[in-house]
């Protein structure tokens, strides 16, 4: 039987995004696994001397980070510059994570289940109602 003990949630602004958080950091409580908090802001999109990507991309780390600590979940914050989809599947590597939570739309659904090495979610606002489930039992 596969146990999870590292779950690794790509992080996004939005609805999606926080439906994903919630799904992933209620599954961790409830399975006492850490979760490795991701973000890659993409070069593509970033001009030369430009923070604003990087500094928006930590508010919402800190945000999820805000969420585990109420949740009593273990949580690392990991900041990537680079191509999200490389640099997710980099990470998951690196870290050896179990299982990887994407909110919905993030990425090619093929492009990112084909390059993975765990089994990767994806995550829309729908499940909040499921994250919800997680928490009360």
């Amino acid at each position: 039987m596969m146990q999870l003990e590292r779950l690794i949630l790509y992080v996004l602004p939005g609805r999606e995004g926080e439906a994903a958080a919630g799904w992933a950091l209620a599954l961790a409580r409830r399975l006492g696994a850490r979760v490795f908090a991701v973000h890659a802001v993409d070069d593509r999109e970033q001009t030369a001397g430009d923070q604003e990507s990087e500094e928006a991309a930590w508010k919402i780390l800190y945000e999820v980070e805000d969420d585990a600590f109420e949740e009593d979940v273990k949580l690392s914050l990991v900041l990537e510059q680079g191509d999200p989809v490389e640099r997710l599947v980099e990470v998951v590597a690196g870290y050896s994570g179990d299982l990887v939570v994407v909110p919905a739309g993030a990425f090619p659904p093929a492009e990112l289940v084909r390059r993975s090495p765990a089994p990767v979610v994806f995550v829309g606002s729908a499940a909040a109602e499921a994250a919800r489930g997680f928490k009360e039992e």
